[in-house]
């Protein structure tokens, strides 16, 4: 899924490693290979390209299963991801990032 930057410049979306080669996967229809893909730990990257000049960057990578990118509405400079899986075993769901500084973290931490 792509998302549009606050300032319009920017298309950002969420890439992971491809792992159909090592188990089944459908995540359309009843979540197939979800537990293994995040036992798994896919690279995953948070990825931008300059609308003007075509640019690719890689903003952030890491090697857990990122998904659901979405960008601030009003700060060019803020977004937020999720680590995906299984609810009860990720280690925790919404992250923020900060596109400038590349700083993450927990969106509601835990006590």
């Amino acid at each position: 899924m792509l998302s549009c930057g606050a300032d319009g410049k920017h298309v950002y979306f969420g890439v992971w490693e491809d792992l159909s080669d090592r188990f089944p996967i459908d995540l359309m229809r009843g979540y197939v290979g979800f537990t293994e893909t995040w036992e798994a730990r896919p690279l995953s990257r948070i990825e931008r390209v300059d609308v003007a000049t075509k640019k690719h960057e890689i903003l952030f990578e890491e090697k857990y299963w990122i998904s659901h990118i979405n960008l601030s509405p009003t700060d060019p400079n803020r977004m937020t991801y999720c680590h995906e899986g299984p609810w009860n075993r990720v280690d925790h769901r919404i992250w923020g990032l900060d596109i400038s500084s590349g700083k993450t973290w927990k969106i509601r931490p835990c006590s």
